[in-house]
């Protein structure tokens, strides 16, 4: 999803689609990924897959290189997520 801030309210729609298809995955954990920009920002909603070819038809590959980055845990609901942006 790439978006305006005004719109983060939408980010936790992307989990609503993710998270019933995540029983038929084989995954180790998800993850919320953001890049940000100044006008927008890119979140993706996904999941550390343990083989890639288990996807879902539905679902996308992304590989995420390794380097530095933040990482913040959100407490509470999804819609609260702004909060802790």
């Amino acid at each position: 999803m790439t978006t305006t801030y005004q719109e983060i309210h939408l980010v936790p729609e992307l989990w609503d689609r993710l998270v019933p298809l995540l029983d038929e995955i084989d995954f180790v954990d998800t993850w919320g990924v953001t890049w940000d920009r100044q006008a927008d920002f890119t979140y993706v909603a996904g999941c550390e897959a343990i083989d890639a070819s288990s996807r879902l038809d539905s679902m996308v590959t992304h590989e995420i290189a390794a380097h530095r980055c933040a990482v913040f845990t959100h407490r509470g609901k999804l819609n609260t997520l702004g909060s802790t942006v």
